[in-house]
């Protein structure tokens, strides 16, 4: 028995040999478990070499050594056998160790198996993030409804990866997002990369639906939202003859019967970053508290708001007080929040300011459309130009200043360009501004 097993081990065995010895050499594997690390690893070369079933049925027993290079070899192994592999897999998923259930977990997400909805809803409670998130991935694409409730108490999970993946699992569960179609899980390509660092949505220029967005409220000034309003006033007169633009006309509350000037050519830049329509003086002395000096963020100039953002980068709290503001009830809160976002360069907070985009007020979104340029990567481009479709001109201004910018970092100039030509019709003068200025920072 010995020497067929040394035999079946070095490859050097013949089939026939194999097969009538199958069950004692199961046994041995099997026996081998309490073995030295050498002898595991025999044993699972042992049980490679076994017919389909019996590998299958042997590789189970190897998945939870004490060993990573162990536990790794035997679920490549399982992946191996396809089809034959996959109870290897669904077995795995519940292995407590995230180096093995989190890849079985991503396998059986890929094929989208069905089959394992109960025994991985049981995985949303584990101990380790990591799972916890894969299982929630999972469910968003393999779930129907009912996980709903359960995806729902992850969003206040305290690792930003388990709540970002149930967020997108419930938007999957509403058919906001697309699903996988069930699939071979070997022949299905591999998941989009699902991490909040990045969004998911694809690298197209689509129209944004703002059918569901309530209106911003009337606020006076609201047209000089983020210093980009129109510096049509402070140009030299038009030339007579010269070609006018049409100009939207006002609200009903502020029109009156005089006739409106005629809009003048543009002569001015609109500044590059956001500020507020009335700039706070910084105090003295700053606040020690992070929460404190993250609020100041929408209230000060742009030149004043490096002040704030050194001592909030080596603030170990920096990263709760900006959460608590996002969550705010208050406008300048939630502007601030966008801002200290950008401005830390907080790529895990990305998928946060895309949310941002749905917010109520335009200076929110504003705020997250300029907050976007150090951080919006390929995917996130789409989304910056959905919101030239946006009720405010404020909110078009700043996404074409911030278009550009996150184009010519990541060199996606030419699909910036064909963004920007959407705005050529748009009537506001200062969004015409602004997309002459975002065309001269793509260098066109």
């Amino acid at each position: 028995m010995d020497e067929l097993y040394q035999k079946v081990a070095a490859g050097s065995h013949s089939e026939v040999e194999l097969r009538a010895r199958i069950g004692a050499i199961k046994k041995r594997v099997r026996e081998a478990r309490a073995g030295t690390a050498e002898e595991r690893t025999v044993a699972l070369t042992v049980a490679s070499a076994m017919p389909t079933e019996a590998r299958a049925e042997m590789l189970g027993f190897y998945l939870s050594d004490e060993l990573p290079d162990i536990r790794a070899r035997a679920l490549n192994l399982a992946v191996e056998l396809k089809g034959e592999g996959l109870r290897v897999l669904r077995a795995a998923c519940l292995i407590p160790h995230a180096d093995v259930a989190v890849p079985a977990l991503a396998l059986i997400t890929r094929g989208v198996d069905k089959t394992s909805t109960g025994r991985i809803m049981r995985l949303l409670s584990s101990g380790n993030p990591k799972i916890r998130a894969a299982a929630a991935r999972f469910l968003g694409h393999a779930g129907g409804p009912a996980v709903i409730p359960r995806l729902t108490r992850l969003l206040a999970d305290p690792y930003r990866e388990v709540s970002y993946a149930a967020e997108v699992g419930i938007e999957r569960l509403r058919g906001e997002r697309t699903k996988r179609p069930p699939m071979n899980w070997w022949d299905a390509p591999e998941l989009e990369d699902e991490q909040p660092e990045e969004d998911e949505e694809e690298n197209e220029v689509v129209e944004l639906d703002t059918a569901d967005l309530p209106p911003p409220p009337p606020i006076d000034g609201l047209g000089d939202l983020g210093g980009l309003g129109s510096l049509a006033a402070l140009a030299p007169p038009k030339p007579a003859g010269a070609t006018q633009r049409p100009r939207r006309p006002a609200p009903r509350h502020q029109r009156t019967a005089a006739p409106s000037p005629a809009p003048q050519p543009l002569t001015r830049r609109p500044p590059l970053d956001w500020e507020p329509e009335d700039a706070a003086l910084l105090p003295t002395p700053l606040p020690t508290e992070a929460y404190a000096l993250a609020k100041l963020l929408s209230l000060v100039s742009a030149s004043d708001r490096a002040s704030l953002l050194g001592p909030l980068s080596a603030d170990s709290e920096a990263r709760a007080a900006i959460d608590r503001l996002a969550r705010s009830q208050a406008i300048p809160e939630r502007t601030a929040a966008a801002l200290a976002i950008g401005g830390l360069k907080m790529g895990a907070r990305l998928p946060l300011l895309t949310r941002m985009f749905r917010d109520a007020d335009p200076r929110v979104r504003s705020a997250a459309a300029a907050a976007m340029a150090p951080l919006a990567g390929a995917s996130a481009l789409a989304q910056l130009s959905r919101l030239f479709s946006d009720s405010s001109p404020a909110v078009r201004r700043a996404a074409a200043l911030a278009l550009a910018k996150a184009a010519s970092r990541i060199d996606h100039v030419g699909f910036a360009q064909n963004a920007l030509s959407r705005l050529d019709a748009d009537p506001d003068d200062g969004v015409a501004e602004a997309r002459e200025t975002a065309r001269q920072i793509l260098g066109g």
